[in-house]
């Protein structure tokens, strides 16, 4: 019972059910059996570092980032031997923090993953400028200059691996071509690569939610405010209604959700750039009137986002 396959399959069931399903699935793995088989392992092994990890990663499913964001730093202070396994726990805590608008924190592991991780310096790249551009408002000169830089590499730093580029790389290489084309200037492009990465699950923790929310609801009225149009105003706009509606579902206001997404859904033959925006919000639609009990319309809405 205690023997190595044993670990290997505890590790199989932790890592489908709280990494896989929570990046690839609208629903949730079996947190119920997660939270037995860490707890078991942790009276066991007090600092097994996998199992802090996963610790840290159902708190995180489960929206309650203090208690996440303590048992990730305990998995990577709990050895030494494997430095690559701290990177793990950085990009972690980058979203953690991110989740609790925590940009300086969030900004400070973004830094140490570019600075220490091979994986994707592209990837790392552009998240630390967009970091630095939600708090772009508190930073001097010189660090405005640092996003621009930062901006620069994204591009010369982009991969490819047998032939291929990696899709989030050449999603980021768009981004920073925008940011120029854009006067310096991108619309909450954290919580963009948030809804991206599927993040977006945690926010049925309603304090969570509320404050990411809140910074969408900013942009939107900037947006809406401002005096200097740009042929890329419907895409901006439409981006943070997409965003807003994703929270909404998320939120249980699937009234409200609606009226986002079919308005960015309506939106289309405006677009000039973020096509990919109206497949997303005929997704979060499907998932509302699935959510709503409308199964027929969700089917057929699922198959138009096809």
């Amino acid at each position: 019972m205690d023997g190595l396959r044993q670990i290997l399959c505890l590790m199989t069931l932790l890592g489908y059910n709280l990494i896989v399903m929570h990046v690839l699935s609208h629903t949730e793995g079996d947190l119920k059996i997660c939270e037995e088989i860490i707890q078991k392992q942790l009276n066991k092994h007090v600092n097994g570092v996998w199992f802090l990890f996963f610790k840290g990663r159902l708190e995180l499913t489960k929206g309650n980032l203090d208690l996440s964001e303590e048992f990730y730093k305990r998995s990577w202070k709990s050895q030494d031997l494997w430095p690559q396994f701290h990177h793990i726990c950085y990009w972690e805590l980058v979203w953690v923090h991110c989740l609790k608008t925590e940009w300086k924190e969030a900004l400070q592991y973004c830094s140490l993953l570019l600075e220490k991780s091979k994986w994707s310096k592209c990837l790392y790249s552009y998240q630390k400028a967009v970091i630095m551009c939600m708090m772009k408002n508190e930073l001097t000169r010189d660090q405005k200059l640092e996003i621009d830089n930062l901006m620069r590499e994204v591009p010369k730093c982009k991969q490819r691996i047998a032939g291929k580029s990696l899709p989030m790389e050449k999603f980021a290489v768009k981004r920073a071509e925008r940011y120029f084309n854009q006067n310096h200037n991108l619309v909450i492009p954290v919580i963009e690569l948030m809804f991206l990465w599927n993040l977006f699950k945690v926010l049925k923790n309603f304090s969570v939610a509320s404050d990411i929310y809140k910074v969408i609801e900013k942009a939107l009225r900037d947006l809406n405010a401002s005096t200097r149009p740009t042929k890329y105003d419907v895409d901006n706009k439409a981006l943070a209604l997409l965003l807003q509606g994703a929270c909404l579902r998320h939120m249980g206001s699937p009234l409200q959700a609606l009226e986002r997404l079919e308005t960015v859904i309506s939106m289309q033959k405006d677009l000039v750039e973020d096509h990919y925006l109206v497949p997303y919000a005929i997704v979060e639609l499907a998932l509302v009137e699935w959510q709503n009990g409308n199964k027929e319309k969700a089917i057929l809405a699922l198959e138009d986002a096809k």
